[in-house]
């Protein structure tokens, strides 16, 4: 038996903050996001995602800001673990929906 039921059976709040766990989960799986994100894309980070939603490719975007095509990788790498996106696509439509930027 975990230590949470173990909670839960002797303490009648234990059983509210539970479903207000349960009420949490089911709102993040159906893609319900932060009204304020607690991610901090830094400057770099989001000028590389403004280019993506441009239509840049790596190479245009290195040679726009004068870094390599690896840097731009890295950068948009970060991005993608902190919007918590797999693609370029997914990593545009985040920063929109959370309001980081307007096309």
């Amino acid at each position: 038996m975990s230590v949470r039921m173990l909670e839960e059976e002797t303490d009648p709040s234990a059983r509210m903050r539970a479903g207000s766990d349960v009420s949490a989960l089911s709102q993040a799986s159906a893609g319900a996001l932060p009204a304020r994100p607690k991610l901090v894309l830094t400057n770099r980070e989001l000028n590389i995602v403004r280019e993506v939603a441009g239509g840049l490719s790596n190479k245009q975007i290195a040679r726009r800001l004068g870094i390599s095509e690896k840097t731009v990788r890295n950068h948009l790498t970060r991005a993608f673990d902190k919007l918590h996106v797999t693609n370029r696509t997914e990593a545009v439509m985040r920063a929109l929906r959370l309001g980081l930027y307007v096309l």
